[in-house]
């Protein structure tokens, strides 16, 4: 950085009452030595400091003024300092925000998830703990058409930092692994959502001959290509969230037997999902119901300044690993132990996959509130949640 004779004259200045307040509020974000160069280049009239709004609603979060130097010079050492400034002090202004929104963010986000659909609490709730599961953990909602499945699956999509969207109808085996076009690799579903969340609708229509990529990367993380001579392992760690309707498009009966009859897929795909709820269409009188909650209620309005905060704080969240404590295992083991007396009377089976679901539900409720260690109120709350979605009698509605 040059330093001139103007320069040093004008670094022997008193600082501005103004600038003095504002640097102050700066010392918590900026180290000492930070806050000298800063100092230096304000009183040598390289560099301004100003305040945007973040445009977050108040509802959602609150944020304070995004503080930011802008340069006054074309000098690179400059341009390159104030850079850095701007991204430490960007940095700290959110995550001091983010520490007080995570005390209310699952109640807040939970709403972003479509709000235009009344009910469906659980399904909701499991969507949510989806987007901050950093391990492996796959949802899926079979039901009736028109139930708002697709809905959820949308906002899904949206609020996740990372994530793709397709339709089981429409993606062949290579729509959801790779293709090979002039030997450049054009990526599908799964490898576009690595290390996020892949959401597929109507995945009843894919079919059974192109879902060996999505085993594999359900069960692995990666996915494989071997055709013309290439091949390939790509990563594709993701979580996959799909809706899919019953076979004859409509559930019919009641009974738990008549119900698994009209399952659409074999127990290889269903036992690869950790969550699986089952959504019906509500009854005259649940419709009626639902149309006074409508009229009586004004549906969240979405902001795409929402949604960006809303992502970037889940991206925050999922930085963080979370312990699971051994001294929680016995709550696990007595769930499971019952559970699988009573498997007869459930829709999916009762085995590993429920032990991992268990787990990373409650490391997902640590992860929303910022912890980096799962507490028993976790445990038992993620067991609630899957002991609920075993229940044919608890058949979700909207």
């Amino acid at each position: 950085m040059e330093r001139t004779f103007k320069d040093i004259l004008r670094s022997l200045l008193p600082l501005s009452k103004k600038h003095r307040r504002e640097l102050k509020k700066l010392s918590s974000f900026l180290s000492a030595d930070q806050l000298k160069d800063a100092k230096y280049l304000l009183k040598t009239k390289k560099i301004a400091l100003g305040s945007s709004a973040h445009g977050v609603s108040t509802s959602l979060a609150t944020i304070p003024a995004l503080y930011q130097f802008n340069s006054l010079v074309s000098d690179r050492g400059v341009n390159a300092l104030i850079k850095d400034f701007n991204s430490i002090m960007e940095e700290g202004t959110y995550e001091r925000s983010y520490k007080e929104f995570s005390t209310t963010a699952a109640e807040k986000i939970k709403e972003y998830i479509a709000p235009n659909i009344l009910g469906m609490e659980l399904v909701k709730e499991a969507a949510l703990l989806q987007l901050f599961s950093e391990e492996r953990f796959h949802l899926l909602l079979i039901g009736d058409p028109g139930t708002g499945k697709t809905d959820i699956l949308r906002s899904s999509a949206a609020l996740s930092p990372i994530s793709s969207f397709g339709l089981g109808s429409g993606t062949s085996g290579a729509g959801l692994s790779i293709m090979m076009k002039g030997g450049e690799m054009e990526k599908g579903l799964l490898p576009l959502a690595d290390g996020g969340l892949c959401c597929i609708d109507e995945l009843n229509l894919m079919k059974k001959n192109d879902r060996a990529a999505l085993y594999s990367a359900m069960e692995k993380g990666f996915i494989t290509y071997n055709k013309g001579g290439n091949n390939k392992k790509i990563t594709s760690e993701v979580r996959v969230q799909a809706t899919a309707n019953p076979t004859g498009d409509r559930f019919v009966g009641k009974s738990l037997s008549i119900l698994k009859q009209q399952l659409p897929f074999d127990s290889a795909l269903l036992t690869r999902f950790h969550l699986v709820f089952v959504i019906r269409q509500p009854s005259t009188q649940e419709l009626v119901n639902i149309a006074k909650k409508i009229i009586r209620s004004s549906s969240i309005k979405l902001r795409q300044e929402d949604i960006d905060y809303v992502k970037s704080y889940v991206a925050h969240a999922n930085k963080i690993a979370v312990a699971f404590d051994k001294r929680f295992e016995h709550l696990i083991a007595d769930f499971i132990a019952t559970a699988k007396e009573n498997e007869s009377k459930y829709l999916v089976e009762i085995g590993p996959r429920t032990v991992h679901g268990i787990m990373r539900l409650a490391q997902a409720y640590a992860r929303i509130e910022l912890r980096s260690k799962v507490i028993e109120s976790d445990v038992k709350k993620a067991i609630e949640l899957m002991e609920k979605s075993f229940h044919i009698d608890d058949i979700i509605r909207p």
